[in-house]
């Protein structure tokens, strides 16, 4: 028989033991454990109709069923932006004289929760049809569908709807661009539907029409152009678009969060504002939102071996590069992006301005994960 307070305290020291062990478990998470919101897109196309560089016209139409009135300026942000997503891809706009027409149409209806049963969760499924993923040049669009594949692989199967008050207003958004030939052919579509409790057209659009361009040809020598930043305003800029808010990425499955953390504590943010001591080359600090926002290809840190892209430990760290030309001097410069996974997402370790042999080293790396993807998803007799 135990003496009196020995099972008191043995209780106490398995409890407290198991805590240390958990902690100690959750310490050594290195890969994200939730999926970043994505919604249900599909892309399909006509291998090889379309013609890099070629001269597009956009028409938007649409319809917001909760709002009265034109919806004039909703059609004129989807136009401009979709201009500005094109013209980086290496495509020019022309109204008069074009080679291509693309038509989008954008719906928003709503409901109250009492008729949905649940909505779709922040990661729904990305389909691109097999048959034709890598067929239109290669590696087009793959660097977002293996993101979208290690997402789902990564989906707690015990949160597949997410419920709704019957009060609750949800709102379905229905967007859809094709691309025609002058004779009408369709050559290209990609579609997008998600439900959410609001009714904002703002964020998530640029996100999914980001995710549904990926599909498109691009031309890899151009240099987007973004703004310098005064050395006095880094800070400023830092304050108001990076520190405590979490970022999307197409080519990552994970969330981004632009801080720096000296453990897998990944939730404990700063909130002095200042600026990190990460973000090497601070003037270039635009470039580096951008690239994480836009990039669609990631490059798997976390090993060697390619054999297998949806291997979760190949994602525990990650790379993206781009190339810009900055500021008003049209200055060409080319940065990296490392970050390393925490138990909610992705913490940036590092941002830099690099020099072009470390980036060809980069480029070179990056290849080699592309030609893995190619070989990866070549999955039907030629």
């Amino acid at each position: 028989m135990l003496p009196k307070g020995s099972a008191s305290k043995r209780i106490r020291g398995l409890f407290f033991t198991g805590v240390i062990l958990t902690l100690c478990c959750t310490a050594c998470v290195k890969v994200p454990v939730t999926p970043v919101w994505r919604p249900w897109t599909m892309t399909d196309y006509i291998p090889g109709a379309i013609v890099p560089g070629s001269r597009l016209t956009i028409e938007v139409t649409g319809e917001t069923e909760p709002l009265l009135g034109d919806e004039y300026f909703t059609r004129l942000r989807l136009t401009e932006d979709l201009e500005s997503r094109l013209q980086r891809r290496g495509f020019s706009i022309d109204d008069q004289e074009w080679d291509y027409q693309m038509a989008v149409e954008y719906l928003v209806q709503s409901q109250k929760g009492s008729g949905v049963s649940g909505i779709s969760p922040p990661h729904s499924r990305t389909v691109q049809l097999l048959t034709s993923l890598g067929s239109l040049s290669g590696t087009l669009g793959l660097g977002v569908s293996v993101a979208s594949a290690v997402g789902k692989l990564a989906r707690s199967p015990q949160n597949k709807t997410e419920q709704i008050s019957e009060s609750q207003n949800i709102y379905t958004h229905t967007l859809s661009l094709e691309l025609f030939d002058p004779e009408a052919r369709l050559l290209w579509i990609g579609a997008a539907t998600w439900s959410v409790p609001n009714l904002d057209q703002g964020r998530a659009y640029f996100f999914v029409l980001q995710l549904l361009l990926s599909t498109l040809p691009f031309d890899p020598d151009i240099r987007p152009q973004l703004p310098e930043l005064k050395p006095s305003h880094a800070k400023n800029y830092y304050r108001l678009t990076c520190n405590d808010l979490m970022f999307s990425c197409p080519a990552l499955p994970f969330h981004i969060k632009f801080i720096k953390v000296d453990t897998d504590q990944f939730d404990q943010p700063r909130r002095d504002g200042k600026l990190s001591s990460i973000i090497r080359n601070p003037e270039a600090l635009a470039a580096y939102v951008d690239l994480i926002n836009r990039a669609e290809f990631a490059l798997p840190v976390g090993g060697v071996d390619y054999s297998d892209p949806l291997n979760r430990e190949l994602w525990e760290a990650v790379r993206l590069g781009g190339r810009y030309l900055l500021g008003p001097t049209r200055s060409p410069v080319n940065v990296l992006i490392d970050l390393q996974g925490a138990a909610s997402g992705y913490v940036i370790t590092e941002c830099r301005v690099v020099d072009d042999n470390e980036y060809a080293t980069f480029q070179s790396s990056l290849n080699l994960w592309k030609d893995a993807l190619e070989l990866y998803y070549d999955m039907f007799v030629r």
